[in-house]
């Protein structure tokens, strides 16, 4: 709204808006404040009710007097009679409203104000004000009535008006600054290693202002996946999603991590398979160790690993790992155990025929203890070597067999320990075994003591 400038009195009052010292600021402009000046005492009156002057900006307009922007023009020369007018030194000389130009982004703008009495003498309490300053953007926090040394005369948010002693021929300077508030700005830098890349907002150093919420996509390659964001991630929703958000607080670097994957093909011959990871092929992150176990069916026995085994633990082991620095195909390789000829192992010779229970029982450990591991396999060849001649001896001496299957008893009673109980039998066993182990050592001692004192 626009307020008039009653001048009272028969000073002649002038207020001069000198071209703004602007900066630029940012988003649409055009607001306009109007200001009144008034005396005291009123000492007369203003011919022609006076007028109004105001300070304002827009976008696109030029600084000084440009009626097709909405300047408007005092009152004509104070020659023809009227006591109050607004001096401006441009040409023309009567401008009212001064407009500062907007067109972009900027922290605040400067308005000079020139006030001065002229006329008869004498003196006047001068009084400025500024009754509405809603139009004025909320983003400018500051907007003050300043000295020229930018002492803050008054806070025009707070207050409506500003008072002073003038005389008459003197001139007061003053400025209006408004301030918008300003937002840190912070630089964000991205980077990835191989196999992917940041999409967005890309990769490079871009800047914020502080506050912002900026989306992060980190974007894989062929034969790669998303690992994890590296660097100053404590503002990071979710280091571990390939799409999260980062929330700029600060200047920070980052790295969107990829891991390379490979792929392990597992196959196995005749007489067993891979148990573990099992058969087929499987995805595995670069480096990774990956256990294998290779269980031979019954009659066999694991060979050895061959294909792509540059990275296996040990080949020739059943249970063993393989480390992933590349794509492998391997192979599980079984051989078929010889069967035991009757008559010709010491076992069959004893017991007169390969259907024995015990026979059963050790062909079952033998199976499945000895044949799984290299120290089992090999004692399983040194059987097979040596005991033919001793099965022969056997069969020819038929009193011998009760002596030798009663040496065989604890061999069949281990074997079925180990094959029909549970791993918590097992364990009570074992412990029975040991404390009748102790308690026979205890008892021997004592008993050789004892034979010590009679000697």
């Amino acid at each position: 709204m626009k307020t008039l400038i009653r001048l009272l009195g028969v000073f002649v009052l002038v207020a001069i808006f000198l071209f703004p010292n602007s900066a630029l600021v940012s988003g649409s402009e055009d607001w306009v404040v109007y200001m009144s000046v008034t005396t005291d005492p009123n000492v007369g009156s203003v011919p022609g009710g006076g007028s109004n002057f105001g300070f304002g900006a827009r976008d696109g307009a030029s600084d000084g007097y440009n009626s097709g922007e909405g300047d408007e023009i005092a009152p004509p020369d104070p020659m023809a009679g009227i006591n109050a007018y607004f001096y401006y030194p441009a040409n023309p000389p009567f401008q009212k409203n001064l407009i500062t130009s907007v067109t972009g982004a900027a922290a605040s703008i400067t308005w000079p104000l020139v006030v001065k009495m002229v006329g008869e003498t004498g003196g006047a309490e001068m009084t400025i004000s500024w009754p509405d300053i809603s139009s004025v953007p909320a983003s400018y926090i500051v907007l003050e009535l300043q000295d020229t040394g930018g002492t803050t005369l008054a806070d025009m948010r707070s207050v409506d008006q500003y008072t002073f002693s003038a005389f008459q021929g003197q001139t007061y300077n003053y400025q209006i600054r408004a301030e918008v508030e300003e937002i840190p700005e912070y630089d964000l830098t991205i980077d990835s290693t191989d196999g992917g890349e940041v999409t967005t907002p890309g990769e490079g150093v871009f800047t914020y202002d502080e506050g912002t919420v900026v989306d992060l996509v980190a974007t894989p390659g062929a034969g790669y996946r998303f690992d994890e964001w590296t660097g100053d991630v404590g503002t990071i929703a979710d280091v571990n999603a390939a799409s999260t958000n980062i929330i700029m607080n600060g200047d920070y670097s980052i790295t969107a991590n990829f891991v390379a994957l490979y792929d392990l093909t597992i196959s196995s011959t005749n007489g067993g398979l891979v148990t573990a990871p099992g058969e087929g092929t499987s995805t595995y992150d670069e480096g990774t160790v990956v256990n294998l176990v290779a269980t031979p069916d019954s009659g066999y026995r694991f060979d050895e690993w061959t294909g792509d085994a540059g990275t296996i633990a040990d080949v020739d082991a059943a249970t063993t790992t393989i480390v992933m620095n590349g794509d492998y195909s391997i192979t599980a390789n079984f051989e078929e155990v010889p069967p035991s000829p009757v008559g010709r192992f010491i076992a069959t010779a004893a017991y007169g025929t390969p259907m024995a229970k015990e026979i059963e029982i050790l062909r079952e450990f033998r199976d499945e203890y000895l044949l799984t591991s290299p120290v089992g396999q090999t004692l399983v060849d040194l059987y097979y070597r040596f005991s033919p001649p001793m099965a022969e001896f056997i069969t020819e001496h038929p009193s011998l067999k009760p002596i030798v299957r009663a040496g065989l008893v604890p061999a069949v009673a281990m074997s079925t320990v180990a094959v029909n109980t549970t791993p918590a039998e097992k364990a009570a066993i074992i412990g029975l075994l040991v404390l009748v182990s102790v308690a026979l050592a205890v008892w021997a001692k004592r008993r050789r003591d004892r034979g010590t004192e009679y000697a």
